[in-house]
């Protein structure tokens, strides 16, 4: 079993990856919202999600190699402020402008904070990675499944402004990980000499 230190330190990381996760389970909704609000046509409403789709392929890799040589563990808190900032630029903006950054802005921050939190992951509970990355997918997977229920909930009673609402498990995960990044990186630098 993982001790007791190792075990909030992943679960911390799980919460960050539920927040960004939630924060993408919840696009899914904006996006008929902005379909609609918005007057667009399909291949402009399908542009909005390229767009997004496109940074979640590509930045990872991207940031995934910038974390290998930084060694300090920010990516993983600014994915999670870039995550709620895109859903709050994507949902509040009046242009089509401002919702292409909104969603490229939370394509980055979800790729930041995957690429960091699987990395995290693995460093915190190297002793034993299989339970480790577990509980981090199961923090991403339970913020995916219930983000279309709470943004329907919010969609139905707030529209789209209320998406802000949808930020602030992102904003408390980003601010939680700031705030422990240096325990974060003395248990990571420990685990290291360890091996």
């Amino acid at each position: 079993m993982l001790s007791k230190k190792v075990l909030l330190l992943v679960s911390l990381v799980a919460f960050s990856h539920f927040a960004c996760d939630f924060c993408q389970g919840s696009l899914g909704l904006v996006i008929p919202l902005l379909k609609e609000e918005m007057d667009l046509d399909y291949f402009t409403a399908s542009l909005v999600v390229f767009l997004y789709d496109l940074g979640l392929a590509v930045f990872p890799v991207v940031l995934g190699a910038i974390s290998d040589r930084l060694s300090n563990n920010l990516l993983l808190p600014i994915g999670c402020f870039l995550s709620g900032i895109g859903l709050i630029l994507t949902s509040i903006s009046s242009s089509l402008g401002g919702v292409f950054l909104g969603v490229i802005l939370a394509g980055i921050g979800l790729s930041a904070a995957h690429s960091e939190g699987a990395k995290q992951t693995y460093l915190i509970g190297n002793a034993r990675p299989g339970l480790s990355m577990s509980l981090f997918a199961l923090g991403g997977n339970a913020g995916f499944s219930i983000a279309p229920i709470a943004a329907g909930l919010v969609a139905v009673n707030l529209g789209r402004p209320g998406f802000i609402s949808m930020t602030i498990p992102a904003f408390l995960g980003g601010i939680l990980l700031f705030s422990l990044a240096q325990m974060f990186r003395k248990h990571a630098d420990n685990s290291a000499t360890d091996n």
